[in-house]
């Protein structure tokens, strides 16, 4: 799971993504992907510059795709909808901060 995002502090990276994503270690990539994907950069292009497999960058689009619907929406009402989103990583406490609850 995607949890806090430190490089929402650092604007000089927030600006730079796409430079960014293809310079930085593993663990920073990873959040790099997630704020790229929210910037609505193309998988291709976050392809191109970090060379992840583009299943891992689907997977990481879900998990972006699923806050954002979270956030809009709230949680779902659905016992099987609620299951599938915690079984792709979501925890209480990432729901509740996104929930605001």
């Amino acid at each position: 799971m995607l949890g806090k995002n430190p490089i929402r502090s650092s604007r000089s990276v927030c600006k730079s993504i796409p430079g960014a994503i293809s310079t930085m270690c593993i663990p920073n990539k990873i959040l790099l992907i997630a704020e790229a994907i929210r910037k609505k950069i193309n998988l291709v292009r976050i392809h191109s510059l970090c060379k992840v497999d583009p299943w891992f960058l689907s997977q990481i689009k879900e998990i972006v795709d699923n806050e954002i619907k979270i956030k809009n929406k709230g949680l779902p009402k659905d016992f099987n909808e609620f299951n599938r989103i915690k079984s792709i990583g979501f925890s209480d406490k990432k729901l509740s901060e996104l929930t605001k609850t």
